[in-house]
């Protein structure tokens, strides 16, 4: 039985659409220009992803555009047991100045909690922010 951890994060794109947003994590071409890494997006349920030039795999399991997207997910990091996956949930809304998103990971190993955790923010959230700014997001 594998110790695990859940984890709860939210962050606010300003003057960026759920349309975009959706796009950005999900668009192959637009992920590499906010990650500056490799990635192949399948965009179909069922559809595999890999990212961070293969460090993250993850396969879709619901799509609603613009509104949330589910994936059975696993990170590269060597305190990732082999065959685990955990479930992201990427949830959009409007917000006042752009869009809310609330992001929830079910199942992160203890093992690799400390090391996962603050990813999200240092390869997601920050990168994200910064290729909104310099493109027409809306």
């Amino acid at each position: 039985m594998i110790s695990t951890r859940n984890r709860e994060q939210t962050v606010t794109f300003e003057r960026t659409s759920p349309h975009a947003v959706y796009e950005g994590l999900l668009d192959a071409k637009k992920f590499e220009a906010l990650s500056g890494k490799k990635a192949a997006i399948d965009r179909q349920v069922g559809g595999g992803v890999t990212a961070y030039d293969g460090f993250v795999r993850a396969v879709q399991i619901e799509l609603i555009p613009d509104k949330k997207i589910v994936q059975a997910w696993k990170g590269g990091v060597p305190q990732w047991p082999k065959d685990h996956y955990s479930i992201v949930v990427f949830s959009l809304e409007p917000a006042a100045k752009g869009t809310r998103l609330t992001f929830t990971q079910i199942g992160v190993p203890e093992s690799a909690y400390s090391i996962i955790d603050p990813g999200w923010s240092s390869a997601y959230w920050e990168p994200m922010k910064k290729y909104f700014q310099g493109v027409e997001a809306h």
